[in-house]
């Protein structure tokens, strides 16, 4: 398996993956708003990137999208893990290894280009996410982790790397 920024040669295998992560969380996909929408982020990483995750037989299994923000607190950039999504079908302990691969890359890119805090929410009902961030904070202690009522999380990197 392998983690890949999405861009032209890839981005479509991952409209698909965009669409069922849109359909879990009960929203009505549309390909073409996605493909205007998210085709922006392929060239242009001032604001977002997706990283897409490839199996050895070339099939798209998960994706994960950061966005970059600022705090007013902290006076600095912030990234927010928006998405991270895993194919149905894939075994519980391989979409942890999937999740956390894509998670801790996701991560690593946001900690490499100066980003020293992470935040994302999922769904209260998202059990399968929620313990996959608790699983991935619990091992990363070098992350000063804050949570709300709402199932979010903060993570503020105290490193430059995680790997």
């Amino acid at each position: 398996m392998t983690i890949y920024t999405v861009n032209k040669d890839n981005f479509e295998q991952v409209l698909p993956l965009i669409a069922a992560y849109q359909r879990f969380y009960k929203a009505e996909p549309n390909l073409d708003n996605n493909r205007a929408f998210f085709s922006q982020f392929l060239d242009d990483h001032s604001r977002g990137i997706l990283f897409i995750m490839i199996d050895e037989n070339g099939q798209a299994i998960g994706f994960s999208t950061l966005y970059f923000s600022f705090s007013s607190v902290s006076a600095s950039g912030l990234c927010v893990l928006n998405d991270l999504y895993v194919i149905p079908g894939v075994s519980f302990s391989s979409i942890r290894s999937v999740g956390n691969k894509l998670v801790l890359h996701s991560f690593n890119y946001a900690i490499q280009n100066g980003y020293h805090k992470v935040c994302g929410t999922t769904d209260e009902s998202n059990h399968t996410a929620q313990r996959l961030y608790n699983s991935f904070l619990e091992r990363y202690k070098q992350y000063h982790v804050t949570k709300s009522t709402l199932y979010e999380y903060c993570a503020v990197a105290t490193t430059k790397s995680i790997l």
